[in-house]
Order: C-alpha cells, then structure tokens, then sequence
C-alpha cells in the first residue's frame, strides 16, 4: 500500500514551522508531519484580488503603442533583451494591476424580497 501526498508551502509567508519524521510501523519509510505555528488566516469575505486591467480598450491602446514604437534601431542588432524590454514596457503601461476586493457572498440564494420580509418579521418580534 503506498500513499504519496505532495505539500507545498510559501516559506516566506509560513516562517514558522517544523519538519518532523514520524516512524509508521514496520514500513522502512517514515512520514513526514508538517507542523505550521502562528497561521494568520484571512478572513474569507473580503480579500484583495490584483488583476491586470485587460479589456477591448487597453488591447487597442496596447496595439497603438506598439505600433508608434520605432522598430528599426532594435531590429539591427542582435539584442533580444532591448526588444523584450521595449514589449514589456509598453505591456505593463497598457494593462495596468488593479486591486479589486473580492466580497464572497455565500448567501446568493437570499433574494431583496426575503431580506425585507424578514427584517419586518425580526422587528415585529423584537416589539
């Protein structure tokens, strides 16, 4: 019987933690038991989502920068990099990274009608 589970962890989000070998029986291979100290779990509502802004217009502002961009002393030579690094410019100003908070709503099934209805209810209750 074999069991082989992979685990990967960020070592520098994680710097608290420990490897230990556990013996299991009479098997000549040992487990290895992960033990993470001090987790900081973020809150499940809300969190931060960073997303380049990728849309029909910054695509067609990235084509129009890349064609006013002048070519022709880069073609030259053999430099790959200074072409590479003219795209990546122009690609990092057309779509820039934006933050967006993420508000996860478990509750999708609640419509506006319930919501009302039941807020009469509780205040007729709580009366």
């Amino acid at each position: 019987m074999t069991a082989i589970d992979n685990c990967f962890i960020d070592k520098y989000r994680n710097e608290n933690f420990t490897i230990n070998p556990l013996p299991n029986g009479p098997s000549d291979h040992y487990a290895q038991v992960l033990v993470l100290n001090n987790i900081y779990i973020q809150n499940p509502s809300t969190y931060p989502i960073i997303r380049r802004k990728i849309n029909k217009l910054t695509i067609s502002e990235f084509k129009l920068h890349l064609g006013y961009e002048s070519w022709d002393n880069v073609f030259y030579g053999d430099n790959v990099n200074a072409i590479f690094s003219i795209y990546l410019r122009i690609f990092y100003y057309s779509f820039p990274l934006k933050k967006y908070i993420h508000n996860q709503n478990n509750k999708t099934w609640i419509t506006a009608g319930i919501k009302k209805k039941s807020c009469i209810h509780k205040r007729e209750i709580y009366m």
